[in-house]
């Protein structure tokens, strides 16, 4: 079909009024009316012809003044005029482009005309369009930075690191608001920091750029415990004082603290002990060692049973009360219970 649009530039706006109950029309008169500080009227298609238009943006108004002798019908959603229109570079603004009369001279009466005569303008209807200027596309951030890497500082727990500030562009405002959350030359921990800049228009639109800081430690945190440790039970004890060297501790961020959850001159009862501990640095940085501790005895327990007895029953009974020595226990942990189903 005829592309209603061939008058229009690319970068312009483009509006079609559209018609219903267009039934058997000789003749109409209509101006449209918009606000000239949103947008102006660049050029138009008629597709009716046989028309006079003419267009003035210092008022806003154009007027359109169409004659056909035989009379024309067209169907509702007909178009009857496009129009081109430019963006005046206010944003967030809008306007109605309405048809209706003029009052500017010479004025121009808003009349549609049929076999009839002159109609009421409730019997036509021309759609009336609008305009919003809206800025729909984001600004742009440069000079995002690659991912930065850099070495802990002596005696400390970081590094100050710095980058070349990125900037943003708009195609609508002079001024982005260009955002950061962790600014160049702040210091940064060891580990992954991530740096994100956030640019916004005034119509809320917005790019987001991010990298990443890493803060390397050349000597990370290490924990090394004693070895493991074998000993055995104290006379007349069930386990020993034992006592270790603390675990040696290199690397590691300022100073560092170290917890075992068993302490050097315990008690350890018989068995096997295995003890934790943590070191852990100023920036929470944390290693863990363990070692175990095993407590013997010597010599076991053993209990030795009297040799297998014979016996003759009493006479006029069934039976005869039995003597056996005791079981001879030896070795154990303190004092050994014995206890037998028969005495």
């Amino acid at each position: 079909g005829e592309d209603l649009f061939a008058n229009c530039s690319e970068d312009s706006l483009k509006m079609a009024f559209t018609i219903e109950n267009f039934d058997t029309l000789f003749a109409f008169s209509m101006g449209f009316a918009w606000d000239p500080a949103v947008i102006e009227i660049l050029d138009y298609t008629d597709t009716l012809g046989n028309s006079i238009l003419n267009f003035d943006n210092t008022l806003g108004e154009l007027r359109y003044i169409w004659t056909n002798a035989g009379g024309l019908t067209l169907m509702d959603g007909d178009t009857i005029i496009t129009l081109c229109i430019k963006n005046l570079g206010n944003l967030n603004t809008s306007t109605d482009v309405t048809p209706t009369a003029l009052t500017s001279p010479p004025p121009l009466d808003l009349t549609f005309i049929d076999q009839d005569g002159i109609l009421t303008v409730n019997d036509y209807m021309v759609i009336p369009g609008s305009v919003s200027i809206s800025d729909m596309n984001p600004p742009q951030i440069f000079n995002c930075p690659m991912d930065i890497s850099a070495s802990l500082l002596p005696d400390t727990c970081g590094a100050f690191v710095s980058w070349a500030e990125p900037f943003a562009t708009d195609d609508c405002d002079n001024l982005v608001d260009l955002t950061f959350d962790i600014a160049s030359g702040s210091f940064f921990i060891p580990g992954n920091t991530t740096v994100t800049y956030i640019a916004m228009d005034d119509s809320g639109n917005s790019d987001t750029c991010s990298f990443i800081v890493t803060v390397q430690d050349p000597d990370p945190l290490v924990i090394t415990c004693p070895a493991d440790i074998m000993t055995t039970v104290d006379p007349d004890t069930c386990g020993t004082t034992v006592t270790f060297d603390p675990p040696v501790v290199t690397g590691g961020c300022g100073t560092v603290d170290v917890v075992c959850d068993r302490m050097s001159g315990e008690f350890f009862g018989v068995g096997a002990s295995v003890v934790t501990c943590i070191a852990t640095d100023e920036e929470g940085t944390a290693d863990t060692c363990s070692f175990t501790i095993s407590v013997e005895v010597p010599d076991p327990l053993m209990i030795t049973c009297p040799a297998d007895i014979e016996a003759m029953s009493d006479p006029d009974t069934c039976g005869t009360v039995v003597m056996f020595d005791p079981p001879v226990v030896v070795g154990g942990c303190g004092t050994v219970t014995v206890v037998c189903d028969r005495m």
